[in-house]
């Protein structure tokens, strides 16, 4: 889920798959979602990240409460994602 708030200039106009790129380079294809969903006669639009979210976020070890920014790096819908871990959740090795 993207929360609505978020500023949607640069993301895509429809669902297509995306690639995240970490900080060493190690890339991700990870389907991005963009549906439409009416509610008491007005449309909503919902965003989000399905498909290969879940081994993007195992392998970058991700935990509740960790600060993620995107950032866009080609017009081609490569994004940079820079992790900043909640400093509450230690870790040893994931």
């Amino acid at each position: 889920y993207i929360p609505g708030g978020f500023p949607v200039a640069n993301l895509p106009k429809e669902s297509c798959w995306v690639t995240l790129e970490d900080s060493v380079g190690r890339q991700w294809f990870v389907k991005y979602m963009k549906t439409v969903l009416s509610r008491n006669g007005r449309d909503h639009v919902q965003r989000s990240l399905s498909a290969g979210w879940r081994k993007f976020s195992v392998e970058s070890c991700l935990k509740k409460g960790d600060v993620l920014v995107f950032e866009l790096i080609r017009e081609n819908n490569v994004f940079k994602v820079h992790v900043f871990p909640d400093e509450k959740n230690q870790r040893l090795l994931c």
